[in-house]
């Protein structure tokens, strides 16, 4: 297992690797999304590439090694590392480090994304075992030994790992007993960024797939899956309104041509798979129906936005929502990609010889 200083002594070379090749690092720096916290004058340095050098190569060749990524996040966290993401408390004193490092190389700033460049940037620090933390242990082992408290519902998405046991918890109780919070008092994805701001290990729909990958050899060991028992679940469900979404479909119809289409990639489900398919589609609300503190109005033409699932479940899925604006910039972004892909170098016809006369 790769302990904390490993990753600390190779950052530190990294850093220092860094400092000799200023222009080198200017580019590396600017273009990374990842990053671990270093000694010296580079407070931050590429993860892939710290990677690299752990694994005996080149830290500053041209290849990269973006797969690993995902495969060192719970290496990270078993080394007392804290990922930083955007909107988590430390995240905007890295962001101010990093920006600041890149001035001092001459560079305007980082390379822009979608949806931001902040969004985008992860910073893996040393954690620190402060009060907050141990609180969170102790309501972890309350939780573990006498159950849901009153006052918490059942958790159906988001599960925080006992980091000893190994055993998975609800984060909404979790965290409200190590915060003096009741269920009423917040939603559980403001438990779920608290708890990974301190390190703990929440996987969930919106990591990325390698996130929650396991080895083959792992894979063999673990037990069959059963499915299909019968449980009873009961869980609350916000009150949407028909009358509004019969409002967005005509109001969207009318826009294009009496067809219902996404508003992200533009699928027709009754063009696409005919009677079947036709009045199909979800209806994305721009602002959150779960953070409504009460009932509220709501415009059907104006604040909900026909999406199909896959838009809709991107929008939602990671740290930060993304608007129907975020979700068209990185649609377009990848068909750029998709052409650059598949076009192909026009080819040099080849030279013919010198026709004689005669």
């Amino acid at each position: 297992m790769t302990s904390g200083s490993d990753f600390a002594a190779t950052a530190a070379r990294l850093a220092r690797l860094y400092d000799q090749s200023r222009d080198l690092a200017a580019g590396q720096l600017k273009n990374s999304t990842d990053f671990i916290a270093s000694e010296g004058p580079v407070p931050f340095v590429p993860l892939h590439r710290v990677i690299l050098g752990l694994r005996g190569q080149d830290m500053l060749a041209r290849s990269r090694s973006g797969q690993e990524l995902a495969r060192h996040h719970p290496v990270l966290l078993a080394a007392g590392y804290v990922p930083l993401r955007h909107g988590a408390d430390g995240f905007n004193q890295a962001w101010d480090s990093y920006v600041t490092a890149l001035s001092g190389l001459g560079v305007s700033g980082p390379s822009k994304g979608t949806p931001s460049a902040q969004a985008m940037r992860v910073f893996y620090v040393p954690g620190r075992s402060d009060s907050q933390r141990d609180a969170v242990l102790r309501a972890m082992d309350r939780v573990q030994s006498e159950g849901i408290p009153a006052g918490f519902g059942r958790a159906k998405v988001w599960f925080v790992q006992h980091p000893t046991t190994g055993q998975f918890l609800p984060v909404k109780p979790v965290w409200g007993l190590a915060a003096g919070k009741v269920g009423a008092d917040f939603i559980s994805h403001h438990a779920r960024d608290k708890l990974r701001a301190l390190g703990f290990l929440v996987p969930g729909p919106d990591d990325r797939a390698a996130d929650l990958a396991l080895t083959p050899s792992e894979l063999v060991q673990r037990s069959p899956f059963t499915e299909g028992a019968v449980r009873q679940i009961t869980t609350n469900r916000r009150e949407r309104s028909p009358k509004a979404r019969s409002e967005a479909e005509t109001h969207y119809r009318a826009l294009n041509g009496g067809r219902l289409c996404c508003q992200g990639c533009g699928i027709d489900f009754g063009l696409t798979y005919g009677p079947r398919g036709d009045g199909f589609m979800h209806f994305h609300h721009k602002a959150p129906l779960a953070k409504a503190k009460e009932e509220r109005p709501v415009s059907g033409a104006e604040d909900l936005v026909p999406l199909c699932p896959n838009c809709h479940a991107m929008v939602h899925r990671g740290e930060v929502l993304w608007s129907v604006s975020d979700l068209q910039a990185q649609l377009g972004h990848s068909r750029r990609q998709r052409r650059k892909a598949i076009r192909q170098p026009r080819l040099t016809p080849p030279a013919h010889p010198a026709r004689r006369d005669g």
